[in-house]
């Protein structure tokens, strides 16, 4: 079921933001992918911890909408909940998890994914953006691209998607690889307001293009998620050494997408 999220308050002006990405959250998490995988139980958890520290929880888009490109007054924090890949998993049952607590949150989608099983369908993406959800682009950085090309292609997919889903698209995130400066200012080109990468940190909205985002783990507690709102120097610290390792190990093992903007292939077990 479907609700109506636009009576819900508008997002604050605040001058720093620590960004949560999500990937799958199930009911029950299998064994295997315990490590990866967040079960239902700790999502609701990392919610309260959140609230329980008065911060504000909303999206990246109605927060670039609140600021309004300025720079923010100085004071004042929020959490945005951001999810990759487009998952069937974000249908149910993190959408109803959302709507029980009238949250905003942004989910990104690769247009090729769309409707492949495990993976949300274009009728679950219109109704989730009419409900006031924010439905944005997922993207790979290329390999090796010419810089027009990058533009074309990424304008081209973002065109399409706002085809689809009857709603403005304004955020691109990546996946896999980090997006080095030539690619954020092709994405800016192609008319995105600001790219979300992987990389740990807080972002400030009035001021920065390139979104930083903690990655949410099976095993990220509600006290590392406060560490990380906090801004605390070691659990930061800790998160970008592992943010370089695994960055490394995909370079190692070649597990980088060589197409320009090849569809991210992670699918729910």
């Amino acid at each position: 079921m479907m609700a109506n999220l636009a009576r819900f308050s508008a997002a604050p002006r605040v001058r720093e933001v620590t960004a949560l990405r999500y990937g799958a959250i199930h009911e029950r998490v299998l064994a295997e992918h315990a490590a990866r995988d967040v079960s239902l139980a700790s999502f609701r958890a990392h919610l309260i911890a959140i609230r329980a520290r008065g911060w504000a929880i909303t999206s990246i888009r109605d927060l670039l909408d609140a600021n309004g490109g300025r720079a923010a007054p100085p004071s004042g924090h929020a959490v945005a909940l951001t999810f990759d890949h487009g998952l069937a998993s974000h249908a149910d049952p993190v959408l109803p998890a959302l709507w029980e607590r009238r949250l905003p949150a942004d989910f990104f989608v690769h247009p090729a994914n769309v409707g492949r099983r495990g993976f949300l369908g274009w009728s679950e993406l219109r109704g989730m953006a009419s409900a006031g959800m924010s439905i944005q682009l997922q993207a790979m950085p290329p390999a090796d691209s010419a810089p027009v090309r990058i533009t074309q292609e990424l304008a081209r997919a973002r065109g399409m998607l706002e085809d689809r889903i009857g709603f403005e698209v304004t955020l691109l995130g990546t996946a896999g690889r980090s997006p080095g400066r030539s690619f954020v200012e092709r994405a800016l080109a192609a008319g995105f307001r600001a790219v979300c990468v992987d990389r740990p940190g807080r972002w400030q909205p009035g001021e920065q293009k390139v979104v930083p985002r903690f990655s949410v783990r099976g095993n990220t507690s509600c006290a590392m998620l406060r560490d990380w709102m906090e801004n605390r120097a070691m659990a930061v610290a800790a998160e970008y050494c592992r943010f370089c390792t695994q960055k490394i190990a995909r370079g190692l093992f070649g597990q980088l997408e060589e197409e320009a903007l090849g569809a991210p292939g992670r699918r729910e077990a």
